[in-house]
């Protein structure tokens, strides 16, 4: 279940009939900052509290701390509804950039804790866009980072310092008030749940991109000076052999000759360049396969499954894609007035030659002892819960039991009765014609005073559906429930009210004449046949009587002069 509240101020309540969405979506994925989409109607309580840019929107899923963000845009359609769109927290570090300077030999932490305290002092002014760093996973080969700043956004900078060149993921969590940023390599959490063909799998697509292949690296480092120390265009370069560049033969045979150049400005020597090229000449030089799936969250329809999260290590079974593996949720988009419309989507992406699907191999090992533990977790939880199960339903099969023993004693009390009176009258001088009528005699009243019992059952089942039908027919007649509106008279009445959160209406044929708001009266047309008066008894009446003598309207004051 989802609460959306703007400044601390409920906007949506799903169990509040005054608090409802006409739509509302939330799109969330790996390292964006997501984007919250809902309308609401005219008569919102509301709708002006919500200022774009400045208001704090949040959404709680589960009644945890879910989403948090401001309003982008707040638009107002011809029809009154209002849509508004939120980006995420992470959209907030692009309101402050950072200021122009070199770091040297800093940790990926450290670098990123001189980010996040450049950008939590230009909007000190704006505490809820602050951010504490917290975990931070993600490491450099030699844990010695090298960066400058020049007048970049906060959020450009981590993306292209950070996250582009040392992958991981950006995750912003809140816990006792305080709003963390994390840097992870991965998430680690294996969710049980799972996806099957046949279940809820949606879509399956495979792809092999190639426009990212390459055979050959030529990297570039910083730019050199003259002899005067004045920088120049010419870049540092390599010398592998007498070539600036890189390759790999068994890619170049398969491949051929793909080259492709890299900028490493911040690298100002050959062996470090050289490592630079190797590595981005690694990732480059597979082509690589990527699976893409949409599937249904079971989680958001309740019962017992766990609620799906971005990031998530989801068990992935379908037989017609030989799949049989684990992937994870890389984009979620959530229905928050009809859960049950929910979507995930998950990607995985293979390499094609033996380095990648040896490296693919020890990832896919990694995730198997991590899932194989969690799911042992899991398997001795279900245990317990089935043992638990076995006691409660041998209870209850005891109590069943123990209810048929007592009702065939019963009917085996009954049965002998009869039979022991029938035994009487053979005893006594009847015919066997007699007696034939006698059984058939007992036979008949047991069977009619079963038949009289059902059907005694049967009509007050039939009775009371027929009251409750007849009850919900008269009260739609006059009582109409209509989102945040109640509509009052007969649905077939050419006069009717409309009580809504600001307005109680009066309606003619399908047109407002009149209505009542903020303890105003608002009305197009009025016939007075008597009198119109102004003020209150205590200070004195101004009153417009109708002079029958004179045929006039006249002003009269009545009061102490």
């Amino acid at each position: 279940m989802y609460r959306i509240t703007c400044d601390g101020i409920t906007l949506y309540e799903p169990d509040n009939p005054v608090l409802q969405l006409i739509s509302g979506t939330l799109k969330t994925g790996q390292n964006i900052a997501g984007t919250l989409t809902f309308v609401l109607a005219p008569t919102h309580p509301y709708l002006s509290r919500i200022k774009a840019r400045s208001s704090v929107i949040s959404v709680y899923r589960d009644g945890a701390l879910y989403f948090r963000g401001s309003p982008l845009n707040v638009t107002e359609s011809d029809t009154g509804l209002v849509t508004v769109t939120a980006e995420g927290a992470l959209a907030w570090l692009g309101d402050s950039v950072q200021p122009f300077a070199e770091y040297h030999n800093m940790t990926v932490r450290t670098y990123l804790e001189t980010l996040v305290q450049n950008h939590n002092v230009a909007v000190q002014d704006d505490a809820y866009k602050q951010f504490t760093v917290g975990e931070v996973t993600v490491t450099d080969s030699n844990d010695s980072l090298y960066r400058h700043s020049n007048f970049e956004h906060t959020k450009d900078a981590i993306t292209e310092k950070l996250t582009k060149r040392l992958g991981g993921i950006l995750r912003v969590r809140w816990k006792n008030g305080v709003q963390y940023l994390d840097y992870l390599a991965e998430y680690k959490h294996v969710n049980g749940q799972g996806i099957k063909f046949g279940q809820n799998l949606l879509t399956y697509a495979r792809s092999v991109p190639t426009a990212n292949l390459a055979t050959a690296i030529i990297p570039l480092g910083c730019k050199l000076t003259d002899a005067d120390g004045n920088e120049t265009d010419e870049r540092l370069q390599i010398d592998n052999g007498g070539k600036n560049y890189v390759w790999d033969e068994k890619a170049v045979q398969e491949f051929g000759w793909i080259f492709d150049t890299i900028i490493c400005d911040d690298v100002t020597l050959k062996e470090n360049l050289g490592k630079r090229g190797y590595s981005e000449l690694e990732a480059r030089k597979v082509l690589p396969t990527t699976i893409k799936l949409t599937a249904v969250d079971f989680g958001a329809l309740g019962g017992n499954y766990e609620r799906i999260t971005v990031g998530d290590l989801l068990p992935i079974v379908s037989t017609p894609h030989n799949l049989d593996t684990y992937m994870t949720v890389a984009e979620m988009t959530e229905n928050l007035v009809d859960p049950g419309k929910s979507t995930v989507t998950l990607n995985r992406t293979y390499k094609t030659v033996t380095s990648g699907i040896a490296s693919v191999k020890k990832e896919l090992g990694q995730e198997f002892d991590l899932v194989k533990s969690d799911m042992q977790k899991r398997t001795d939880k279900v245990q317990q819960e089935l043992t638990d199960y076995k006691v409660d339903a041998r209870k209850d099969m005891d109590s069943i039991t123990a209810s048929v023993t007592e009702t065939r004693t019963e009917l085996t009390t009954t049965t002998e009765n009869v039979y022991d009176a029938l035994g009487r009258l053979q005893d006594t001088a009847v015919s066997t014609e007699e007696l034939e009528r006698v059984k058939q005699l007992l036979i008949t009243q047991w069977s009619d005073q079963l038949e009289y019992r059902f059907t005694q059952v049967t009509n007050l089942i039939d009775s009371t559906n027929g009251t409750i039908a007849e009850n919900q027919r008269l009260l739609e007649q006059y009582i109409r429930f209509e989102g945040a509106r109640i509509t009052l008279g007969r649905s077939d009445s050419a006069i009717q009210a409309v009580l809504s959160n600001d307005r109680l209406e009066f309606v003619e044929n399908g047109q407002t004449i009149a209505y009542i708001s903020n303890r105003m009266l608002y009305i197009t047309d009025a016939h007075i046949t008597g009198s119109l008066s102004f003020g209150n008894a205590d200070t004195g009446l101004y009153m417009w009587r109708y002079n029958a003598e004179a045929d006039t309207f006249d002003l009269e004051f009545e009061g102490d002069d």
